[in-house]
């Protein structure tokens, strides 16, 4: 599947994605967001391997739904949607690669993404969480219409440190 967008392209995931996108993924500033990241190249292929099965499940039934943004052939990024409960919600999560950042892709893709989303899954929720401290990615989901819905304090622990969420949302 292919969404086209201007300037970008998303696109499912492929194998031979693996090594850039575990490449991207060892960025500081990326790390610090998740909870974890990748060790090494073979967890990235796990990781796409369990995703295109997914991509060969009815939608209906379809627990996720990723894709690469890609610009001219170079990821750029990742988008997608997990725990989608078909009809009802889902929950966003996406990462752009360091040198993409400050351009405002994130904001293009989450809006073209917002409307796959919804009208392929039928959703009447779709949420995001952010950390506390990750401002550009609150105020882009924001940009792309998610509401501020309240902080769950403490919901992480990471190397020993309690993390704050923020949770946004779109609900239609």
């Amino acid at each position: 599947m292919i969404i086209k967008g201007n300037g970008f392209i998303l696109r499912h995931v492929i194998l031979k994605d693996a090594e850039a996108i575990f490449k991207c993924l060892q960025d500081k500033e990326t790390k610090k967001n998740f909870m974890s990241t990748p060790k090494n190249i073979e967890e990235v292929r796990r990781d796409i391997k369990s995703q295109i099965k997914q991509y060969n499940v009815d939608k209906t039934k379809r627990k996720s739904d990723s894709f690469v943004i890609d610009i001219n052939g170079e990821i750029a990024g990742e988008i997608g949607i997990h725990d989608i409960v078909w009809g009802h919600k889902a929950i966003s999560s996406s990462w752009v690669a360091k040198s993409f950042r400050g351009k405002g892709l994130g904001t293009a893709v989450h809006k073209l993404f917002v409307r796959y989303a919804f009208k392929n899954y039928k959703l009447k929720r779709l949420q995001g969480n952010v950390r506390t401290f990750n401002k550009a990615s609150a105020r882009m989901l924001e940009k792309s219409g998610y509401k501020l819905e309240g902080i769950l304090r403490k919901n992480k622990l990471k190397n020993g440190k309690f993390r704050d969420d923020m949770v946004l949302a779109i609900v239609r």
